[in-house]
């Protein structure tokens, strides 16, 4: 099969930019916990672009991938090929547990006191009545974190599409523990497919406390995009939203303009180009007008940029929270003593997404009117054959695009 991919980077060596589209055999199902995928469409996402221009930051972790070169991507949806023995007893029984299926069709496919006795009749009415996706960061499942409650936290998580083979191809295998199943009537494949973005948004949001309170989304990005999203369906109240353009280039500012009209639409009150002083001022007062001059309850940073850090300092109320998802290269001083402990704010380092709290939150959204909406707004702006995949990853790093898909 055709796999998009790259070579793991070795030490003091130079790691060449790009990708490599190659043949790569076909995985197949080793343990009897695993489900082999038909991947329908996989997203591009910042983590991959950074894998494109061998980003350092990315280098070290790739630099510890179990298999050489790895297939990349870890945002698909799909469809179930194959499932070994006890992974499709687990989705005869989740068929079961969440009401699925009928008395007549349990009887048919085979599913008897948690056993399964028909298995090609149960894998082809998954295949033909299901989509799926995964949670892509496989845990440990025995740590401190994995047992409290904090999976997205373990120390000994390994990603598909970082660590071992991803999406970007026309199969992959997950264990059925990371297995998200949906009714093919549920949501689109469009959405299914990049829900791992949509879901760090989520837990973003989630971590944030966004209802009722006034909202800072730092970063008009794509996590910067669906972070407004989720938090106006989540009840905020005033969103304000920062995105910098180079002052320089024209084009840049036309497509963050573009960008905020998107996040308008998404849900955002007030839109605010910061790499220009006249329009962080504005932000800065609009933010004291709208707030009575509290400021503002809970900033979402989504940017990765230290100077959105420093915004966020000026803008956040005593005793507020912020969020961190975006990903500063480097060092920046921070006055812990002024800034943080005498005012009581609270700050979260936010990875991945809440397995799976996240992922049950966003579906539950997604449902009630956000897939539409997204997909309406034409929020997947370009859908590529895997072959195409050079476009697809240039237009990402142009910012003509906003949600590129891939189909092998």
């Amino acid at each position: 099969m055709l796999a998009l991919t790259k070579p793991r980077p070795k030490p003091s060596h130079i790691w060449d930019k790009g990708l490599n589209l190659k043949e790569k055999k076909e995985p197949q199902i080793q343990k009897p916990d695993e489900v082999k995928i038909e991947v329908l469409a996989s997203g591009i996402c910042g983590t991959d672009l950074g894998i494109y221009n061998s980003k350092e930051s990315v280098k070290k972790e790739m630099a510890h991938a179990q298999i050489d070169p790895v297939t990349i991507g870890h945002e698909f949806g799909g469809k179930i090929n194959q499932a070994g023995d006890s992974a499709l007893e687990d989705l005869g029984r989740m068929l079961i547990e969440k009401h699925w299926i009928t008395e007549t069709e349990k009887r048919s496919l085979g599913l008897n006191n948690g056993k399964v006795t028909k298995k090609a009749n149960l894998l082809k009415f998954l295949s033909q009545n299901f989509l799926v996706s995964a949670e892509m960061h496989l845990t440990c499942q025995h740590c401190r974190q994995c047992i409290t409650g904090q999976k997205h936290a373990c120390p000994y998580t390994r990603i598909k599409g970082i660590h071992q083979d991803g999406a970007f191809a026309k199969y992959v295998i997950v264990p059925i523990s990371n297995l998200v199943l949906f009714r093919k009537d549920e949501l689109p494949i469009e959405i299914i497919a990049f829900m791992d973005a949509i879901g760090n948004a989520m837990h973003t949001v989630q971590e944030g406390g966004v209802l009722g309170n006034n909202v800072a989304v730092l970063g008009c990005g794509v996590q910067g995009l669906l972070a407004t999203a989720v938090a106006r369906v989540s009840g905020a109240s005033k969103i304000f939203v920062t995105g910098a353009s180079n002052p320089l280039v024209r084009e840049s500012q036309k497509r963050m303009n573009k960008k905020f009209l998107l996040a308008r639409k998404l849900g955002a009150d007030f839109c605010f180009d910061v790499s220009f002083k006249s329009d962080r001022l504005k932000f800065l007062e609009q933010v004291k007008k709208e707030t009575k001059g509290v400021g503002i309850d809970c900033v979402l940073e989504m940017s990765g940029n230290y100077q959105a850090y420093h915004d966020a300092f000026e803008v956040i109320r005593n005793g507020g929270k912020m969020a961190l998802l975006g990903l500063p290269a480097g060092e920046t001083k921070i006055d812990f003593s002024n800034q943080i402990i005498f005012r009581g704010i609270t700050i979260q380092g936010i990875i991945g997404r809440k397995v799976f709290s996240s992922w049950e939150t966003m579906t539950a959204l997604l449902k009630s009117g956000l897939a539409k909406k997204l997909l309406d707004l034409g929020f997947v702006t370009h859908q590529l054959d895997l072959k195409n995949y050079v476009k697809g990853f240039k237009a990402m790093q142009a910012g003509e695009a906003i949600k590129v898909l891939l189909r092998p």
